[in-house]
């Protein structure tokens, strides 16, 4: 059986300009654990990260940038939108 999951499906956003789903990055607030050789988020006792619809996003396949609200925005103007995988 198919894996239907998907950052479209979770999340509801996908890339304006190349319409791809699995290749954004967003800006996030995270907790980390500071140590000798630089940070470790595992280590932290709250490892949490935290994003809002104004943070900074980035597609690493056609190096758009904007905001997750843009994304969100470019998923309900292409509901219908499945990537060939």
């Amino acid at each position: 059986m198919p894996n239907d999951t998907s950052v479209r499906s979770v999340w509801n956003m996908i890339c304006p300009s190349c319409q791809q789903d699995d290749t954004l990055d967003v800006q996030t607030h995270v907790m980390v654990r500071i140590t000798k050789d630089g940070t470790d988020v595992q280590e932290s006792c709250d490892g949490s990260h935290e994003w809002d619809d104004n943070s900074k996003l980035l597609c690493a396949s056609c190096g758009w940038t904007g905001t997750v609200n843009d994304a969100q925005i470019a998923h309900q103007q292409n509901p219908v939108h499945e990537r060939n995988r």
